[in-house]
């Protein structure tokens, strides 16, 4: 593409499903970073996600809303928080990978 096509809304509509972009994306001025925060947080030893796939992002978006979802839902039923929530801290220490695999069962 040279950019100097105009594309017709059928094109873009068939060309936004191939690397599976919303179609109002192709409106925006400049892209937006739509990369959750949680990948600050939570990679494999510490590396970097640069960009994460379109599936991750959408598989993501979908397991926030189900949590949230289940929250109200508890909160609405009168449900009492778990035990376990907010027993750690951001200064409680970490088990070495070997030891959470095997807590897991997963050895």
């Amino acid at each position: 593409m040279s950019g100097n096509a105009t594309p017709t809304v059928n094109q873009l509509v068939k060309l936004s499903g191939k690397p599976e972009v919303p179609f109002g994306y192709f409106f925006l001025a400049e892209p937006i970073d739509d990369t959750p925060t949680i990948f600050a947080h939570r990679t494999v030893q510490n590396s970097t996600i640069n960009l994460p796939s379109r599936n991750l992002l959408d598989t993501l978006d979908s397991m926030q809303a189900i949590q949230d979802w289940m929250r109200q839902d508890a909160i609405d039923h009168g449900e009492a928080p778990m035990p376990f929530v907010a027993l750690g801290t951001s200064n409680t220490p970490t088990p070495p990978n070997s030891q959470r695999q095997s807590a897991n069962g997963s050895d």
